[in-house]
């Protein structure tokens, strides 16, 4: 019998991450600028705090963590990865911020596979070439501009998709090492409104206000299905078709916009949308069979 950490149908779950993640952007967007990142941050996180706080003491599931080491670099990677990103979307084009956020399934990969090959484990040749592939649809769709003069906020986009890496392997250990979902998704929310708190506390904005926002709570409840698939998919699914996964958020941001904010589709971002998923039809197929 395959144990819980080498199923690969669990790598569904990071397709259904990627939805609920541009479902996220979606209701960022629509919150219209009227919310500031402190306030964001709270009413995405405060809320999903609270409710795994309640789901660990229902389950009777204690509050310290077998591997704090693993717990504490989810969690400052992952706030890390969004700080870095926000920094560099204000600077840059969101586009280029967003395509070098991309990088990230990229990273996860090369430090994956150089991990496994030091260690003598297998690598599944045929799904690590499409990786790049993907990450070349997106770069299609979103036609990054790097300028010299913009390198300072061009690494910041590009640490962003490293830290989303070390989170998203720091996930991987945990599940390897059977930690509570719960117990991780409360440690980062916990995390999230911290750091929310103190944004905030900066940016002299009201805290609560945020929640009478009508979009707040459609912000939480994807946020709160998107830790949940995420945490689950990262933890229990196959690494590289993880990576290629990843990239489904694109192609539902963009039917999101397609639908919601009546955008339009240019010549490459139309073949950019046919590479990525023609690509992850390729790793269903593929997921039949698992190496990693």
């Amino acid at each position: 019998m395959k144990s819980r950490n080498k199923t690969p149908n669990y790598s569904l779950f990071v397709l259904l991450s990627g939805f609920f993640s541009a479902c996220v952007t979606c209701s960022i967007k629509l919150t219209d600028g009227t919310l500031e990142l402190g306030q964001i941050l709270f009413v995405r996180y405060f809320p999903l705090a609270v409710l795994s706080l309640a789901c660990l003491l229902i389950k009777g599931i204690g509050l310290k963590t077998s591997c704090p080491a693993y717990s504490s670099a989810r969690s400052i990677s992952g706030i890390l990865a969004v700080v870095f990103f926000t920094l560099a979307a204000q600077k840059i084009p969101v586009a280029t911020a967003q395509a070098l956020f991309y990088c990230s399934p990229l990273f996860t990969a090369i430090l994956f596979c150089w991990v496994s090959l030091r260690k003598g484990n297998p690598v599944a040749l045929r799904i690590l070439p499409l990786i790049p592939i993907c990450l070349g649809g997106v770069f299609l769709i979103n036609k990054p501009h790097l300028i010299s003069s913009e390198l300072p906020y061009i690494s910041l986009g590009f640490a962003s998709a490293f830290f989303l890496s070390c989170a998203s392997l720091s996930l991987k250990k945990l599940g390897a090492l059977k930690e509570s979902p719960l117990r991780t998704i409360f440690y980062f929310a916990s995390a999230c409104t911290l750091t929310g708190i103190i944004i905030n506390a900066i940016q002299k904005t009201d805290l609560l206000a945020g929640f009478f926002s009508p979009i707040s709570w459609a912000l939480f409840l994807f946020t709160l299905l998107q830790q949940l698939t995420v945490t689950l998919g990262w933890g229990r699914g196959s690494t590289l078709l993880n990576c290629v996964f990843q990239f489904f958020g694109v192609p539902c941001a963009i039917f999101i916009g397609l639908v919601i904010f009546e955008e339009s589709l240019s010549s490459s971002e139309l073949t950019g949308i046919t590479i990525l998923v023609t690509t992850e039809a390729s790793a269903l197929w593929m997921m039949r069979e698992r190496k990693d």
